[in-house]
């Protein structure tokens, strides 16, 4: 439990210091034209907040989930949009792809700072959710670019590549890989395998989700992310 309580840092703990930082932080996404203005602008908002609230860890999550999921995103893009599968607008990132990705993270450390849960259990669930956001992200992503086809949730039909809920394997290992370098980078100060859990989790919940609701009654694939994200970091927390 030694390092548990660690995890709030002095360092960010004050706000122009925050501000600063998440201000620096989204500038290499603004000259990687990553997003859109108002996803840099929500971007550098979320950063301030979660290096305020959650500290290095949790801000060292944020950036490996917006890293990560950019490169993923761009890789085989050619490939991917010979296959109608590439995200539109070259994948950058609006502010509601920033609140979907983000969201529970930020409740989460926001329930920590106002103490309504312990301050790790609070920092290991928003680690968990940045690990569940990128493992799915990470899935679809890379798991497009492997010659077999995807099945639903892996053990379905095969199904068209893009298709919500369509899985492969390769591609599940890939997500489960990302969202465990989230639990390595932090591995100091977050307990690993919380972290590492609620990547697999929140990748086959948002699969779970995709394959079931997604497309009805209006609900969206931000919507089906930050759900997935609400219950990776319930994982992770419930987990420490």
């Amino acid at each position: 439990m030694g390092s548990l309580r660690r995890v709030t840092d002095p360092f960010f703990h004050e706000p122009i210091r925050a501000m600063l930082v998440g201000a620096a932080l989204v500038v290499p996404v603004a000259v990687a034209r990553a997003a859109t203005v108002g996803g840099c602008a929500a971007g550098a908002a979320a950063a301030a907040w979660l290096a305020f609230a959650g500290g290095r860890p949790v801000l060292v999550a944020f950036a490996a989930l917006v890293v990560l999921g950019t490169w993923t995103s761009r890789l085989g893009r050619d490939r991917k949009r010979r296959d109608g599968v590439a995200q539109s607008d070259g994948g950058r990132r609006a502010a509601r792809h920033v609140v979907a990705n983000a969201g529970p993270a930020l409740l989460a450390v926001a329930l920590g700072e106002g103490g309504y849960v312990e301050k790790h259990v609070a920092i290991a669930a928003a680690c968990g959710a940045f690990a569940g956001n990128l493992a799915d992200t990470a899935s679809g992503e890379l798991g497009m670019l492997f010659p077999r086809p995807p099945r639903l949730l892996l053990f379905g039909p095969i199904v068209r590549r893009g298709t919500n809920g369509g899985m492969t394997w390769p591609g599940l290992w890939c997500g489960i890989a990302s969202g465990g370098l989230v639990a390595v980078l932090n591995a100091d100060v977050v307990p690993f395998v919380p972290v590492c859990v609620a990547g697999v989790v929140g990748t086959l919940t948002d699969s779970l989700l995709g394959a079931s609701i997604e497309g009805k009654s209006g609900i969206g694939n931000e919507t089906v992310n930050f759900t997935s994200g609400v219950v990776a970091a319930f994982c992770a927390g419930a987990c420490v």
